[in-house]
């Protein structure tokens, strides 16, 4: 090694150890990734892969000299090569080897020759190994299926990093750089199925091996890149949903034993689509909608989810034991919530790990509104007061200062996040509010590229009218929630008067909506909204006969504590 190559090696290492990094000092941020693809041979026998990744990139700094790519610890970085032409043609020529060295978890390739900003550089790393697994859930997957024992694979990454089985630039350090274009192309034993993202471009079979090539053409986040191999069969079914040109093929691969329970689960599978494309316009991603059955219980693979979950709607009322009954109540959870990611998450993606609520919250939320279109509004409002309980006060929806995906979960974005949009909804009201979110999920800008919350509430701020900022401060950046206490409604013939007091522990202060009934003698409901700020308040409601009953339907919609006294 060089002197100058020990120099920038013992730079990057430091760099890329500091415990906060912002984009000046961050080597990955000198480069904007533009596609990738991945080769990857997978040997069940051995539960390790190898391969290679190359990486397609414009330079976005002054020059660049070499690249850093993410690739994690146990797998090995075997060489690295230039690769010249279509990344996408069927078999990809390789140029020159290019020196590179291993830096902590990072591989870093040093081109042959200075790029100025603006040039492009196909750069492939050679790699091999077993991928990290952490559990469950989290990691490469390795399992034998129940019924015929043979080989069950899938990765799963968010929260570890997808540059624990792939090198990449990870979206786990780095959401703001989502690809354009993704091929992956999976080998594994000729008894099993690859399955992967986007549409299936070709199969070749070998000696004991096939090879399925799969390629998505839109921009999705490198933790939602994905593969699954099992002894899959499969079934499809087209749909026709609003706004899109053709009908949408949906491909389902499952495990033989599972196939009835599957077809019968699944059938709703349209009809969730066609009301979630009504929600939030069109569905991003026109290669498919995949399902495949994992030992994952579900992830948000972009056109190929990871489906764990125990058909609940296929085995009730069969005796069969659901493990998942009470995420399941209502609504199959793995099914929708995922299937909602494909908006928000997949398409629409948060660049900072801050704004990780626009993919959980957004989904938590589609959650509710399926439940409001199966069950009924009553239902989903009974839903919305069933998260509160999962809700701490201290927790903000915003995530501040979280530089990788694992700091920035917590699964208080979830529950608070869809309250959030609860909220926003009641004070914005339906009508301005879904075509808020309709025009947040399908701008261009937001799907190719990335998002904040601050891009979401400029575009709630122009559907409504005015600014939502007393709303957004308290609710997204604060803790805490209000507390009012009601008193009994005084009653004089056609008027009622009720004190409200409003009280919060946390640093903002509230500004809320209420929506407040009183019933009448004569069998009238006399409906008022009023405006609910932190301190006390009178309100006074008149009827068309005696006043005989006062309710406050509106805080149903409020993330509060209620307390009726005297």
């Amino acid at each position: 090694m060089t002197l100058d190559r020990k120099l920038l090696v013992g730079a990057l290492l430091a760099t890329l150890a500091a415990p906060a990094r912002g984009a000046s000092d961050d080597p990955r941020a000198d480069y904007d990734v533009q596609d990738y693809r991945l080769e990857l041979l997978v040997d069940p026998a051995s539960q390790t892969v190898r391969g290679c990744g190359v990486t397609a990139g414009v330079v976005v700094a002054e020059k660049l000299e070499s690249v850093v790519i993410d690739l994690a610890a146990p797998l090995q970085a075997l060489g690295a090569t230039q690769v010249a032409g279509d990344l996408f043609q069927k078999t990809l020529p390789h140029g020159d080897a290019l020196a590179f060295d291993r830096v902590g978890d990072t591989v870093v390739v040093h081109l042959a020759a200075s790029l100025a900003r603006g040039e492009r550089f196909q750069v492939a790393v050679w790699y091999s190994g077993r991928p990290l697994r952490q559990d469950d859930f989290n990691g490469f997957q390795w399992t034998l299926t129940p019924g015929s024992g043979q080989p069950w694979i899938a990765s799963s990454c968010q929260t570890i990093g997808e540059q624990t089985w792939w090198p990449c630039k990870a979206s786990y350090f780095h959401p703001e750089d989502k690809p354009e274009r993704v091929a992956v192309h999976v080998t594994a034993p000729s008894t099993l199925t690859a399955v992967s993202n986007g549409r299936l471009v070709d199969v070749e079979r070998g000696a004991g091996v096939t090879t399925w090539r799969w390629r998505i053409d839109q921009s999705i986040p490198t933790y939602s890149v994905a593969i699954a191999v099992g002894p899959y069969v499969h079934f499809e079914e087209e749909v026709a949903l609003p706004g899109l040109e053709r009908k949408l093929p949906i491909h389902c691969w499952v495990l033989p034993e599972s196939e009835a329970k599957a077809r019968k689960q699944f059938a709703q599978v349209p009809e969730l689509l066609r009301f979630f494309s009504e929600k939030f316009g069109p569905f991003p991603f026109p290669d498919k909608f995949g399902l495949v059955e994992t030992p994952i219980w579900g992830m948000e693979h972009a056109t190929v989810i990871a489906y764990g979950n125990s058909f609940p709607d296929a085995i009730r009322g069969t005796g069969e034991v659901d493990p998942y009954e009470l995420r399941n109540k209502l609504y199959d959870y793995v099914l929708v919530h995922e299937a909602a990611h494909e908006w928000f998450g997949n398409a629409v993606t948060a660049s900072t790990w801050g704004d990780f609520w626009i993919h959980e919250g957004f989904c938590a939320y589609a959650e509710a509104l399926w439940v409001e279109h199966v069950h009924g509004l009553d239902a989903a409002l009974d839903f919305m007061a069933e998260k509160k309980a999962g809700i701490s006060d201290l927790a903000t929806v915003f995530r501040p200062r979280r530089d990788t995906a694992a700091a920035a979960y917590d699964t208080q974005m979830y529950d608070k996040g869809a309250w959030l949009l609860h909220m926003l909804r009641y004070v914005m009201g339906d009508e301005p509010f879904f075509a808020a979110v309709k025009e947040f999920a399908c701008d261009p800008r937001w799907r190719k590229g990335t998002c904040t919350s601050a891009d979401f509430q400029a575009v709630c701020e122009r559907r409504h009218g005015a600014s939502l900022r007393s709303f957004f401060q308290p609710w997204l950046y604060g803790t805490r929630w209000p507390s009012y206490t009601v008193r009994q409604p005084k009653l004089e013939g056609n008027k009622a008067t009720v004190a409200i007091e409003c009280k919060s522990r946390g640093q903002f202060r509230y500004e809320m909506p209420l929506d407040v009934e009183a019933t009448c003698a004569d069998g009238s409901v006399v409906k008022q909204r009023v405006t609910l700020a932190t301190g006390s308040q009178s309100i006074e409601i008149t009827g068309t006969a005696p006043i005989t009953a006062v309710r406050y339907p509106g805080f149903r919609w409020i993330l509060c504590d209620v307390r009726h006294v005297p």
